[in-house]
């Protein structure tokens, strides 16, 4: 009796061990052991669910910055005429060409066409190694030279049509006066530009409304902006913002990657 006993409490000793090992190796895993994949696959499900709309709600963003960015992107090349300094150098470098083509002809007048542009680029080549420090200086010089043709004063690339021009004058009369009259005819109010010298009545328009009130909006936090200068970035805002009801209007009938 006493001898079954003990064996009885000896499997309980040995039971209580074995729990209390696997309840251990349960709640603490050593750094460095390796996640099992369904362990991993099964969190994550979990984690996707439980923080669904919250995903969502971040692809969405993500899918609506994308076209904006881009939008922006490409549309802000007229600020900053990135391409001039493309011009500059091509410029300069067909100067060269043309300078090291008479030289060689002039040298070597029997000399193949294919053979002779090969010279010319390989000595074009040593040029630009030699002298790269004055090539940069002067397509940086001729770079300027072509912004300025494309400029005001100020720096400012010129409207890129002859539309906003017209709304630009109405927006400054907004600006400077209340309203677009050049003057009061007969109680009207009149647009002497139109139809000059006849002129004819006018009225203000959403465009130049706009543009006034976007102006006097951005001059409270940088005073020293034109009219102009507003002016100039209004399609890049309208044309941002119009890719934003696009992306919804392609997802209602594709999905996310149709929008």
């Amino acid at each position: 009796m006493a001898k079954r006993k003990r064996k009885r409490n000896k499997n309980q000793r040995a039971d209580l061990r074995k729990e209390g090992s696997q309840k251990a190796t349960k709640e603490f895993r050593p750094s460095g052991t390796s996640i099992n994949l369904s362990e991993w696959i099964g969190a994550s499900s979990r984690f996707v669910r439980h923080n669904q709309r919250v995903l969502s709600a971040l692809l969405l963003l993500v899918l609506v910055l994308i076209p904006f960015y881009t939008s922006v992107h490409f549309r802000m090349y007229p600020a900053t005429l990135p391409i001039t300094e493309k011009w500059a150098a091509d410029t300069i470098l067909n100067s060269v060409r043309n300078d090291l083509n008479a030289q060689i002809t002039k040298q070597y007048p029997n000399l193949p066409p294919e053979r002779k542009r090969e010279v010319i680029e390989q000595e074009l080549q040593k040029i630009l190694a030699q002298q790269k420090s004055d090539f940069e200086a002067q397509v940086s010089q001729l770079s300027e030279q072509f912004k300025e043709r494309l400029q005001d004063d100020t720096g400012q690339t010129y409207l890129l049509a002859i539309d906003p021009y017209f709304y630009l004058r109405r927006a400054e009369l907004i600006v400077k006066t209340g309203d677009v009259c050049d003057e009061i005819r007969n109680g009207k109010c009149w647009d002497n530009h139109m139809i000059a010298p006849l002129g004819v009545p006018t009225k203000k328009d959403f465009h130049s409304s706009f543009g006034a009130w976007l102006y006097k909006a951005v001059s409270v936090f940088k005073p020293n902006l034109t009219v102009k200068n507003v002016f100039f970035y209004i399609p890049v805002l309208i044309a941002s913002l119009s890719v934003i009801p696009a992306f919804f209007v392609g997802r209602r009938f594709g999905g996310n990657v149709a929008g």
